[in-house]
């Protein structure tokens, strides 16, 4: 049996800024001497052991990675494009076990995520992923002509003319 724990937005946040700062690390080692593979693999253990932190506390993780990706620094943004990175990998993977949280993520605030689970959730065959394509077509956004594109091909050919 499960025991529901309470999300605590201070460790949250610290996952964030760790997660960041630790990339932050790993992106200047890699070009440093003294850096070897060993530790270029303890930097990524670290930065993973902060993303499993954010997705272990699910979407209120995510909102407080959104949060810090308004300072748009490589680090914080980082963490926010492993979010984006993740909804597409579920379409990727064919992983329909996680169906429910591409769903969730069909009206999310970040356009890259937003478009990775609709994209997602059309790869697994739900039919609500052609709305949410065909509302990002219809937007001004860096993902529009590709939203439309697989939005067209998951629909019926008359609904895609009448639609075009």
């Amino acid at each position: 049996m499960y025991r529901i724990v309470p999300i605590i937005p201070v460790i949250i946040e610290q996952h964030v800024e760790n997660a960041a700062f630790n990339w932050l690390l790993r992106d200047r080692a890699v070009s440093e001497p003294h850096y070897d593979l060993t530790d270029l693999t303890h930097l990524d253990d670290r930065i993973e052991a902060n993303i499993d932190g954010l997705r272990i506390a699910g979407d209120e993780g995510w909102e407080i990675c959104r949060e810090a990706m308004e300072i748009a620094e490589p680090g914080e943004i980082f963490t926010a494009a492993v979010r984006a990175r993740a909804l597409k990998a579920v379409g990727e993977m064919g992983r329909s076990d996680l169906l429910a949280l591409t769903l969730d993520h069909l009206t999310d605030g970040d356009d890259k995520s937003r478009f990775n689970a609709a994209g997602s959730t059309a790869i697994l065959g739900d039919a609500s992923a052609v709305a949410a394509l065909q509302t990002i077509a219809e937007t001004e956004s860096p993902y529009s002509e590709r939203a439309c594109t697989l939005a067209v091909r998951k629909m019926e050919p008359g609904d895609a003319t009448i639609w075009l």
